[in-house]
């Protein structure tokens, strides 16, 4: 399961606001989670002061030996 990361960037680059994602839990596919991330990103840049959202996707990789 991948977990994901919303920074709200200032213009100069500063991170004024960060949201992490532990995980989206769907029984079934219902809304794919690029557009969950996405829509979360749209929202983060309509605050004060943000200029810029980025989006960090991290996954746990599990090597069996």
């Amino acid at each position: 399961m991948a977990t994901y990361t919303v920074t709200g960037r200032s213009g100069g680059g500063t991170s004024l606001i960060q949201i992490h994602i532990a995980g989206i839990y769907q029984d079934e596919e219902v809304v794919p989670e690029l557009d969950v991330i996405a829509s979360v990103k749209a929202y983060v840049v309509t605050l004060p002061g943000v200029v810029q959202a980025v989006a960090q996707k991290q996954e746990l990789v599990t090597t069996n030996v």
